[in-house]
């Protein structure tokens, strides 16, 4: 018996373990992050976990958060961009929010002797200020230390120009606590002694009491009213110190006099005076010159040499107060020439403008706003900001075969000229047209192709240069059409020289494919195990030739479109597939109804990797379908959050068998955020931002050629849409 217990026993013991090394679990595909929220300037590295495979990493606007090829996200300022990574055909998708540089605590308080820390995030603090530092102080670390019990406003003035205040109450330092003494032994009570017997005498008269003396009247106890000249105290020192930070920004006459003269007044109240008659009247006193001040009245136009110029309002580099002082003027001139100056205040008071020239400074006018009324002058400091991109802008291409040109002028971001032919190689006569009185050359370095030389421009006394690069115009030589019974849909990046085919085989072992010309010849290669691995597209008419990689995807998740319908779960894709076969030839709707946002929902019709139809607005009508074909449904949903219905229907009367409805409904309610995590499927053609050009000059542009040069300049959205 205890052998066969023991044989039993080592069988289960064996079968378990083979169980558990033979169970393999693989973990989901996804993002580390779903959403991130970062303050300019910091960093997070998001990774895409389930999977060895490299990620193509992009960003919706780089000039908000911008990713590298690892997936590093940097914050630049304040907005969002969805951060994109995406591998094959599956996308995954973190919502990146920026937000607006703050102080870590708006208010604090703190006792006096200690201290507390308040942090600018999302900026550099360039100058610390205490608006009281008899009751606390401050450092460049933002370190407050309480000196005596009061309040007071700490002010932070960032490199961005802005200044953030922050409220601080300073409290009367703890006590320690004092010990408590031992209680006193309560004594022991003294036994009552047995009463003497006393004999009987006869009481003495009693003697008649002597009147009460009257008590003296009490005195009228005088109010304390501590509490409202503390109070009182309080408010002139804020007002006062407000209207002080305008003095930077008034021009030297009576009416600045009179204003140092009140404050100088008010802050001698403040310090000895417990007369609350007179600190209530200078309380009102400094809020009406205060109301005033911030009245002084705004610029409204620039104009120079006559024509109207945008412009700006901010601080200048020297400023050390809280009001903004400079107006920077945007023009394409390195100065600027007669300008004229329009502005107003709530109030609608007479302002006289003058505009005079300023020599030896950074600024170049110096415009003083006068209140007729008030007799109080602004003053504002006007700046050439100079717009070099529009300045040098590129205004036309010509050369031998030169089909378009494209440019990307922004500063910082490695401008670039890209000039597209139809022939092999850069045109010799490349010549350009730019605004007047500019002057450019042009620097070949070698290259034939990809990137070739350099573009620099003068005028006056201002350089600029643009990376110069050729391309040949990818219409001229392209793939136009992808047919066959088992593709569903397929996508071409010109840029990259790469083609994406998406089936329900479980290989791609031929296909139909025709050029855009019809007199293109297509060369079909394959694999040693004979799958498709390459397109050849030769023109004949301009003897040029593109070699495409191919890449197969099977799409494994197709539903078949039946009155059975199913659920998304959480786990689903943003897009999905949907096989349907008509039985009768006819007209059809395909339509999604319920809860949707226009413009949320993207249907497309597919046939033979041929898109037929598409919309965005969920309803797709009146397209012609034909008895036993296989067409397939794409549906995209941009919004997880609302119920979909998709209905496909004949128009007019119909048959059961012509009807089939799928409802498409969320199980689990979306987030955004949530949403923005699911796997996305995109047709991204054209350039990313990610990639570096590199291609040597030769007679057929190889499927090497990884990716364009203007593909390390800016991503397609933010040059000129889609190139391709």
């Amino acid at each position: 018996m205890k052998k066969h217990f023991k044989k039993t026993a080592m069988l289960l013991l064996m079968v378990l373990m083979v169980v558990t090394m033979s169970v393999s679990v693989q973990a989901a595909v996804k993002l580390n992050q779903t959403k991130a929220s970062l303050y300019p300037g910091k960093t997070v590295t998001l990774k895409v976990t389930g999977t060895n495979k490299k990620a193509k990493w992009t960003s919706s606007n780089s000039k908000v958060a911008k990713v590298n090829s690892k997936g590093k996200v940097t914050a630049l300022k304040k907005g969002s961009a969805v951060i994109k990574a995406k591998i094959g055909k599956k996308t995954y998708s973190c919502k990146v929010t920026v937000k607006a540089p703050a102080l870590s605590q708006k208010s604090v308080t703190v006792a006096v002797g200690s201290q507390v820390t308040v942090k600018l995030n999302g900026t550099t603090i360039k100058s610390v200020s205490t608006s009281n530092k008899k009751i606390a102080t401050v450092d460049k670390k933002g370190k407050i230390t309480g000196k005596k019990t009061g309040k007071c406003t700490v002010s932070f003035k960032g490199k961005d120009g802005k200044t953030y205040k922050c409220s601080v109450t300073v409290t009367a330092k703890k006590p320690a606590p004092t010990a408590t003494p031992a209680p006193t032994a309560t004594p022991v009570p003294t036994a009552t002694p047995v009463p003497t017997a006393t004999p009987t005498v006869t009481p003495v008269p009693t003697a008649t009491p002597a009147p009460t003396a009257t008590p003296a009247p009490t005195a009228t106890p005088v109010p304390d009213n501590s509490k409202e000249i503390q109070s009182c105290k309080y408010s002139i020192g804020e007002y006062r110190r407000e209207a002080a930070d305008f003095l930077e920004v008034l021009a030297d006459n009576e009416y600045k006099t009179n204003l140092q003269t009140i404050l100088t007044e008010a802050k001698s109240l403040e310090d000895e005076s417990e007369d609350l008659d007179a600190l209530k009247k200078m309380e009102e006193s400094l809020k009406v010159k205060l109301e005033e001040l911030e009245d002084l009245g705004t610029i409204t136009s620039v104009t120079v040499d006559g024509e109207t110029k945008e412009f700006r309002i901010g601080w200048d580099s020297d400023s050390e107060g809280l009001q903004e002082n400079a107006v920077y003027v945007t023009t394409i001139e390195p100065s600027l020439g007669t300008v004229e100056i329009t502005a107003e205040n709530k109030a609608k008071d007479s302002l006289e403008i003058q505009v005079t020239d300023v020599a030896d400074e950074k600024y170049e006018k110096l415009v003083t706003v006068t209140n007729q009324k008030t007799g109080s002058a602004r003053i504002w400091k006007v700046y050439d900001s100079f717009d070099a991109a529009e300045c040098f802008n590129v205004l036309d291409v010509k050369g031998e075969q030169v089909t378009r040109f494209l440019v990307s002028p922004e500063p910082g971001d490695d401008p670039i000229v890209v000039i597209f032919g139809m022939q092999k190689k850069i045109p010799d006569d490349i010549t350009l047209t730019v605004r007047d009185g500019v002057k450019y050359s042009i620097t070949r370095n070698g290259e034939t192709y990809g990137h070739c030389g350099t573009i620099t421009m003068t005028y006056k006394n201002k350089t600029y240069e643009y990376i110069l690069s050729y391309d040949i115009e990818p219409s001229l030589i392209t793939v136009g059409h992808i047919n066959g019974d088992d593709i569903v849909t397929w996508d071409i990046n010109n840029a990259r020289n790469e083609i994406n085919v998406y089936g329900v085989a479980e290989a791609l072992t031929d296909i139909e494919v025709s050029g855009t010309d019809p007199d293109d010849k297509i060369t079909v290669t394959k694999n040693e195990q004979g799958l498709v691995d390459g397109i050849t597209v030769y023109s004949e008419k301009y003897n040029l030739s593109r070699t495409y990689t191919v890449s197969y995807y099977k799409e494994n998740n197709i539903k078949e479109l039946t009155t059975d319908g199913y659920k998304v779960s959480t786990e689903a894709t943003v897009l999905e597939y949907f096989r349907f076969v008509p039985s009768v030839t006819g007209t059809y709707n395909i339509l999604g109804t319920g809860d949707v946002p226009y413009g949320r929902i993207n249907i497309k019709l597919w046939h033979r990797g041929e898109e037929l139809a598409s919309t965005t607005d969920g309803n797709l009508e009146n397209v012609q379908l034909t008895a036993g074909n296989v067409y397939y449904v794409e549906l995209w949903q941009m919004s997880t959050d609302c119920d979909i219905t998709l209905t496909v229907s004949m128009n007019g009367t119909a048959s059961p068998s012509a009807l089939d409805e799928i409802a498409v409904q969320s199980e689990d309610s979306f987030t955004d955020e949530e949403g923005l995590a699911d796997i996305e499927a995109s047709d991204e053609e054209g350039f990313s931002s990610e990639s570096d050009f590199e291609s040597e000059p030769q007679d057929t542009i190889d499927s090497s050629d990884e990716s364009s040069e203007l593909e390390n300049s800016a991503s397609e959205e933010e040059v000129a849409g889609d190139f391709y």
